[in-house]
C-alpha cells in the first residue's frame, strides 16, 4: 500500500469488501498496510470511479460519501484518513513503512506483532501480493510483497486472513488456481475463498473456527457487490 492509493477503486473496493465481513461477522479487523513510499507513477489515479456516482455509490453508499468527500478536500492522501474515521470500526492499524532489508523486516514484523492483538481478521495489503521467487525478504522491493513466512505466522495467531494480490499479466484462472493451491501448501485446514474486480483478487483464507461464516459472507457479498466484486 502506498498513501498515493487512498480513495482509488481499489480502495473503494478493498473497503467495501472488510466492511461487508465486519457487518456480516462482527469481526475484530487488523490492518496491516504493508506501507511503502510513494513515488512519481500514475498508479493509485483510478479516481474516474468518483464522478460514476450513480454506478458506484449503491455498493456502500457511507463509504462511497467518505472516500469522495476526503479525495476532494485535500491534495494530501493518505491512510490516516481511514484509520481516524469509524469505516471499520474498532480497527486496529499497523502503519510504519515495510523495508526491504532482512535485518529491519525482522523487527518491523516483530513490532506488528506487538500490535496484533488477537483480532479475527488481518487484512494483510501490499503493494503487489503475495512473494514471489525473484523477490525474497532482502532483496530490492520485497517491502511489497507479504512474505510467505509472514503467512505462516499470521496463521499461527490463530487470524483468518485477507491478501490484497494484484493480478499479473497471465490468463487469470490459471493465476487464481495457483494461488489458491499455494495458500493450501502453506496453511493447513483453511477454508479459503477468493473474489476478483477488475484489476484485484482478494483471498480470503479462514481458519476452520470461521469455517461457519464462510457462506454467510458468500451470500452478503453476493447481493451487495454483485458484479464488481464476484467470486471466482
Amino acid at each position: 500500500m502506498k498513501n498515493q492509493y487512498f480513495g482509488d477503486v481499489n480502495d473503494y473496493i478493498k473497503y467495501g469488501l472488510l466492511r461487508t465481513i465486519i457487518k456480516t461477522t462482527e469481526w475484530r479487523i487488523f490492518v496491516a498496510w504493508y506501507l511503502t513510499p510513494d513515488d512519481n507513477r500514475t498508479d493509485g489515479n483510478r479516481l474516474g470511479y468518483l464522478s460514476e456516482r450513480k454506478s458506484y455509490r449503491k455498493y456502500d453508499p457511507a463509504l462511497f460519501d467518505f472516500l469522495a468527500s476526503k479525495v476532494s478536500s485535500t491534495n494530501e492522501r493518505t491512510v490516516n484518513m481511514i484509520e481516524c474515521s469509524n469505516m471499520l470500526p474498532d480497527a486496529v492499524y499497523h502503519s510504519t513503512l515495510t523495508p526491504d532489508r532482512n535485518e529491519d523486516r525482522t523487527v518491523w514484523f516483530s513490532e506488528l506483532r506487538d500490535a496484533f492483538n488477537g483480532q479475527d481478521l488481518a487484512f494483510l495489503d501490499p503493494d503487489n501480493g503475495l512473494e514471489i521467487k525473484s523477490k525474497p525478504v532482502g532483496r530490492k522491493n520485497s517491502s511489497k510483497y507479504v512474505s510467505l513466512q509472514e503467512v505462516r505466522k499470521f496463521w499461527s495467531f490463530q487470524s483468518s486472513l485477507l491478501i490484497y494480490q494484484h493480478f499479473p499479466r497471465r490468463p487469470r484462472e490459471v493465476f487464481i488456481a495457483e494461488m489458491r493451491n499455494r495458500l493450501h501448501e502453506l496453511v493447513n485446514g483453511a477454508t479459503i475463498i477468493t473474489y476478483q474486480s477488475t484489476n484485484v483478487l482478494f483471498l480470503l483464507v479462514l481458519q476452520p473456527k470461521h469455517e461457519q461464516f464462510a457462506d454467510m459472507i458468500r451470500n452478503k457479498m453476493k447481493i451487495q457487490w454483485q458484479q464488481k466484486l464476484v467470486a471466482c
